[in-house]
């Protein structure tokens, strides 16, 4: 059986109202990248009521599956953005927001390289899982990311792989609000 691919892919002026489960899901599989893709006015609002079981979850890897959110089941670990195995996107000018309190990241990354997030509003979680997490990423830029309110951290990064990851004009996004997995080089994230 072939692998198919998805490359070079442009989403504008985007409204999603009522969502159920997350706000954007993008999962390409393990050597089979999903490339080239940029969205730009995105806002999107969630139901949220995800917990802190729920942001735990590790989705499977379900290569032989037919590409659609139901394969991954009911509950992911993000409520605005699961983002895995994915090379060379940009996003700008992204909303999400949730109705309801949520215990899970806004954001979630594996297996990333040449990300550019730009201009982004996001409800902040209500517990201690990071507002972003990045896993195995390269070469990331996060510019202007604004919360709602102060999560608690901002940012956690992990995986070996982790580097040239930028923090520029993001609210809350200081040294001290970033944790960093022992893994991960010290100067993995340069703030700007």
């Amino acid at each position: 059986l072939e692998v198919g691919s998805i490359s070079d892919v442009k989403i504008r002026n985007v409204k999603v109202y009522d969502g159920d489960w997350i706000g954007i899901l993008m999962s390409g599989i393990p050597g089979h990248n999903i490339d080239g893709l940029t969205m730009e006015n995105i806002d999107i609002n969630v139901t949220g009521k995800g917990t802190l079981e729920d942001a735990k979850l590790k989705p499977e890897e379900k290569i032989d599956a037919y590409p659609e959110i139901y394969i991954f089941g009911r509950k992911l670990p993000a409520y605005g953005m699961y983002l895995r195995h994915a090379q060379n996107i940009t996003m700008k000018n992204v909303n999400l927001h949730i109705d309801s309190t949520d215990a899970r990241p806004a954001i979630i990354a594996t297996d990333v390289a040449n990300i550019t997030l730009t201009d982004w509003k996001l409800s902040t979680n209500n517990s201690q899982e990071p507002l972003l997490n990045l896993d195995a990423a390269k070469n990331i830029a996060l510019t202007n990311i604004t919360p709602s309110a102060k999560p608690a951290p901002f940012l956690s990064v992990t995986g070996k792989e982790s580097k040239k990851i930028t923090l520029k004009q993001s609210k809350w996004g200081e040294k001290a609000a970033v944790k960093l997995a022992d893994e991960v080089e010290k100067g993995a994230v340069v703030f700007n």
